[in-house]
């Protein structure tokens, strides 16, 4: 398929406070084979020295591009990269991550062989020291290089408990991205979990490519580490609402009922995880929302028999 575009992929990274870590993320990308790449930092008002490496960087290489703006977080942060980004396909880093050598044109190769509106790479986990793990549940080998409509990836994904709604996890045709309006919900945490299977939904074609490409720091400084209980917990309530109302377009057992039932599933972890953390509230009169809790256990009732039990 010829390129019209003069870039082939973009990748925008947020960049928050992430002085020890953001040479290390840029420089991760400068190793990544033929593909014609364009890099938008976007430092979200860092209190640190994240800004001046920004620019730095932005000096030393013209493929840089530095946007400064307040503080409004990850998702503010990433849509003025989609505003801006010209690649054919665009991928999310956090800056406080890296890249495997190479592995952006592997996905890319893998992108314009299928014409793939999505394609799904590996993820590893590093800890404060580096040291990598799989700790995410293994993709099974059938599912891998051949071509899905992506409501089609996502069940296939959640069946086999290997499915994760984070938006570094994949590299997005931008014309589709554009096509479908994506942008990140504001003002949350959370904000992939949202993201993740709205967008896999509209997909037309989208591959799992057999590709360790990215390594996902965690520490004590992170964001969702750093983030108070009464936001993470308005922003999973605020999520779990989105999807519940997505999921209104859809019944139980309809064209789109393994969809149905498989994004249900997803929407009952994240309540978990917000009862899970409601005593750090401390604070026996806080508002729940309305109670979908109800509407959940009541429509349990016409699920299918695999997603119900879980």
């Amino acid at each position: 398929m010829e390129n019209k575009y003069n870039i082939d992929l973009t990748v925008i990274i947020p960049v928050y406070n992430a002085e020890k870590y953001l040479e290390q993320c840029v420089e991760s990308l400068m190793f990544q084979g033929d593909p014609q790449l364009e890099i938008i930092l976007v430092n979200d008002g860092s209190t640190d020295r994240s800004g001046v490496i920004a620019d730095r960087l932005a000096l030393r290489d013209n493929r840089i591009k530095v946007f400064h703006q307040d503080n409004k977080g990850a998702s503010a942060a990433r849509n003025v990269g989609l505003e801006t980004a010209q690649g054919e396909y665009i991928a999310f880093v956090d800056s406080d991550d890296w890249l495997k050598k190479k592995s952006l044109d592997k996905l890319y190769r893998t992108a314009t062989r299928h014409r793939a509106d999505v394609v799904m790479g590996i993820v590893d986990l590093s800890d404060h020291g580096d040291r990598l793990s799989r700790v995410f549940k293994p993709i099974p080998k059938s599912m891998m290089n051949i071509p899905f409509a992506g409501k089609e990836g996502f069940v296939r994904l959640a069946e086999t408990c290997s499915y994760t709604p984070m938006s570094i996890n994949y590299i997005y045709r931008r014309g589709f991205l554009e096509k479908i309006q994506a942008r990140f919900e504001e003002g949350i945490i959370c904000e992939d979990e949202l993201w993740t299977p709205v967008v896999l939904y509209q997909a037309s074609v989208m591959v799992i490519a057999d590709v360790d490409f990215y390594f996902y720091r965690q520490h004590l400084d992170s964001v969702m580490h750093a983030t108070n209980t009464e936001h993470r917990l308005k922003s999973l309530f605020r999520v779990t609402d989105k999807l519940l109302k997505f999921a209104d377009q859809f019944d139980f057992t309809g064209e789109d009922g393994a969809f149905k039932n498989w994004l249900y599933v997803i929407t009952f972890r994240l309540y978990k995880t917000a009862f899970y953390i409601l005593p750090g509230m401390k604070d026996s009169s806080y508002p729940l929302p309305e109670l979908h809790w109800n509407r959940l256990k009541r429509d349990s009732a016409k699920m299918t028999s695999r997603p119900q039990k879980i």
